[in-house]
């Protein structure tokens, strides 16, 4: 199942897990490595957590430059999405 795709951009969810409350994603990019997004829902004392984690394993020299020269995007980009995903809804 694709859950997000434009012409560059496309996330094939890899596992759901309802027993973890967990969903995991690998992208299906052009990238000098390999890229993971995994969301787990956990619940903690003041009730449910949501953990979002973003992974890539890069290829050579040129996918880790690629990963450190797009840290200061990917730190707006993952905390607006998940900033969206808890947000109450109207």
């Amino acid at each position: 199942m694709i859950i997000f795709n434009c012409p560059e951009i496309v996330w094939r969810v890899v596992l759901t897990d309802e027993a973890k409350n967990r969903l995991s994603l690998r992208a299906e990019m052009k990238v000098p490595g390999e890229a993971w997004l995994e969301w787990e829902i956990q619940q903690q004392s003041d009730g449910p957590y949501l953990k979002q984690t973003a992974t890539f394993r890069p290829k050579g020299v040129l996918g880790r430059l690629y990963w450190y020269s797009l840290v200061p995007c990917h730190f707006f980009v993952f905390r607006g999405m998940i900033h969206k995903l808890v947000a109450p809804k109207p």
